[in-house]
Formats: structure tokens, C-alpha cells, sequence
């Protein structure tokens, strides 16, 4: 896509009355104070720039802003109130750059922001009530950063979060206290972190939550995955860990469970119950385990054929037809025939023979 210069797109804007979104790439913090007609903005895109940091009340003069994004632009920085005056802000992105310290950056609720992107940067430590003037948040995305901590209390006050990315990061346990609150959680996304042990009570709360990402860990123990929070799971991935047994009963709560990975662990042991009370159970993948033992399926009826048994039966059934067409061919040509032959004996005629009567010796003299 070509980038026109920013001073020409600052000149065109600067005569139009109806531009509501503006793109900008590789642009300094000098041509962004220049942006006039502020108040006309909804979106604004800024990418490849060069702003390290942001002070104070930078964007109060963006004050009808829905969205918001600065990426790939070296940001390392924001003074505590760098974000004031954003009131109407639904979506801010601050991805892919060098943020090392989180904090609200606004001295007022961001009463509207429901979408958060901190994603690609160099996160690592989540402190109490980081995001409480963030009330509205849905989707949070922490996702490839370095988190190797998180304090109690660090998503308080997000009571309608229902999208929460960490995967990518440094976690090596969850505790009981990292997710509590989060009622309305549908989708948790840990995979790709270092995490070796879950405490039982960690998703206790998560009561709403559909999809659990855990591959690509050092887990070697299931034992959280019969704690009340987990009984509406959907799909869960528990691929690429150190699992080398499944807990008779283990997913006895997990009634509606319909998609389970279990590839690339350590699986040598299955017990007969192991998946017992997987009723809506669709697909399951346990492939590339080390002598994976027979696992326990509903039964089928055995008056049911597999696509097999169907073709088999098919090409039997054609064969029958065609001796049976065969046979109808050789009996309708035969009866044509005898009808031929009875309709030419039925042409034919004899001709009269002229005979006379045989006269004795008396008579003939």
C-alpha cells in the first residue's frame, strides 16, 4: 500500500471538514502535535514512527477517538496521565513496541475502552489493580511479552473480561488467586509459557469459561481439570506437555467437553475410566505418545456399516444387476425368435397335388 508523506496528509486534512480516520506511518511526535480538526477524528492509526515517549495529556486533544493505535514505533514510555481525555476510547493498540512497566496512564476511567492490546512487548511483572480504570474491558491481549509474575489482584475490577491472552510469556505456576474475579472469562489462552504446576482452585471462579489453551508447557499432572470452574469447558489443549497419565474419572465434570488434544505428551497408561463422563465428546487427539493404549468409545451398533461395508455392498448389488439384465436379454431373445419362427410356418402354404385315383384291371378295360 503507498504511504503518502505526512505533511501532504496533514495538508489534506487540514482542508477537509469530513476525515474521520488517519493513517500514518514513519512520522515523528512533532508531525502528530500538527494534526488539526482533532475533534473530527474517530480512528487513528500510527505505525513505523518515531515516539519513545509519550507525556502527559498527549492525546486530550483526540477526545472523540474510538480507536487507537501506535505500533512498531520504539514506544518505551508513558507519563502517568499520557492517556487523559481519551473518554470515548473503545479500542487502544500498543503492540510491538518496548514497553517494560504497566500502568493505567490515565487519571480518570477509560469508561469505554473494552478492547486492550499490549501484545510483542517487554512486559514483565502484572501489579494489583493494573487495569481497574479499564472497567469495560472484554479482550485483553498480553501475549509475547516476558510476565514471569503475577500479583494477587492484577485483573481486579475487570468484571466483564471475557478474552485473556498470556500466551508467549514466562509463567511457571498459576495460583489460586491469578484469575479470581474474572466471572464472565470465555477464552484463556496460556500456551507456550513454562508452566509446570496449576493449584486446584485456580479456575474455581472462571464458572463461564469455554476454551483453555495449556499446550506447549511442562505440565506432568492433571489433577486441576476436576475443579468445579472447568466443568463448561468446550475445547481444551493439553498437547506438546509432560502428561504420562490420565487419573481415573479425571474429566468426570467435563460434560461438555467436545474438543480434547492430548498429542505429543508421555501417555503410556490409560486407565479403563480415564475419559469416562465425555459424553459430548467429538474429536481427540492423542497422537505421537509412546504406545498409546486403546482408548474407550461409545459402542456402535453393529447393524451400522462403515463406508466400507457400503462400497463392498454397492459394487455386489451392480454385479446382481447386471446378470439379472444379462438373463432378461438372453429370455426376451428367445421368445423373439420362437415368435419369428411361428409367424414364418404360419406364411407358409402347400401346394395342391393333382392326383388321380388308382384304376384296377377290370376298369381300365
Amino acid at each position: 500500500m503507498y504511504q503518502l508523506p505526512v505533511s501532504l496528509l496533514l495538508l489534506i486534512l487540514s482542508f477537509s471538514f469530513r476525515v474521520s480516520c488517519l493513517q500514518l506511518s514513519n512520522c515523528n511526535k512533532t508531525e502528530v502535535t500538527l494534526i488539526r480538526d482533532t475533534e473530527l477524528l474517530t480512528s487513528l492509526t500510527l505505525s513505523n514512527c518515531t515516539l519513545p515517549h509519550l507525556e502527559n495529556a498527549f492525546f486530550v486533544r483526540f477526545d472523540h477517538l474510538l480507536q487507537l493505535e501506535l505500533q512498531h514505533s520504539g514506544l518505551s514510555d508513558l507519563d502517568d496521565f499520557s492517556l487523559n481525555g481519551l473518554i470515548r476510547l473503545q479500542s487502544l493498540s500498543l503492540g510491538h513496541n518496548n514497553l517494560s512497566a504497566l500502568r493505567s496512564w490515565s487519571s480518570e476511567p477509560l469508561g469505554a475502552l473494552s478492547i486492550l492490546d499490549l501484545s510483542h512487548n517487554r512486559l514483565s511483572k502484572l501489579r494489583a489493580k493494573s487495569f481497574e480504570l479499564y472497567p469495560q474491558l472484554q479482550q485483553l491481549d498480553l501475549q509475547n511479552n516476558q510476565i514471569n509474575q503475577i500479583e494477587e489482584n492484577s485483573f481486579y475490577g475487570l468484571p466483564h473480561l471475557k478474552h485473556l491472552h498470556l500466551n508467549g510469556n514466562q509463567l511457571q505456576k498459576l495460583d489460586s488467586s491469578f484469575f479470581r474475579g474474572l466471572h464472565r472469562l470465555s477464552s484463556l489462552s496460556l500456551q507456550h509459557n513454562q508452566i509446570d504446576s496449576i493449584e486446584m482452585e485456580s479456575f474455581e471462579g472462571n464458572t463461564h469459561l469455554r476454551s483453555l489453551r495449556l499446550d506447549q508447557n511442562l505440565l506432568s499432572s492433571l489433577t486441576f481439570i476436576s475443579q468445579r470452574g472447568l466443568a463448561r469447558l468446550v475445547h481444551l489443549n493439553l498437547s506438546n506437555n509432560l502428561v504420562q497419565k490420565l487419573e481415573p474419572l479425571g474429566f468426570s465434570k467435563n460434560f461438555e467437553l467436545q474438543n480434547l488434544d492430548l498429542s505429543f505428551n508421555n501417555l503410556t497408561k490409560l486407565s479403563k475410566d480415564a475419559l469416562s463422563g465425555l459424553d459430548s465428546l467429538e474429536q481427540t487427539y492423542d497422537d505421537s505418545n509412546p504406545s498409546p493404549p486403546p482408548l474407550t468409545w461409545p459402542k456402535i451398533p453393529t447393524d451400522r456399516f462403515d463406508s466400507r461395508s457400503v462400497i463392498i455392498w454397492m459394487l455386489v448389488a451392480i454385479a446382481i444387476a447386471f446378470a439379472g439384465l444379462r438373463w432378461l436379454r438372453r429370455f426376451v431373445d428367445r421368445n423373439e425368435k420362437r415368435k419369428l419362427g411361428t409367424k414364418e410356418l404360419n406364411n407358409m402354404y402347400v401346394s395342391k397335388v393333382q392326383w388321380q385315383p388308382v384304376r384296377n384291371e377290370l376298369e381300365r378295360s
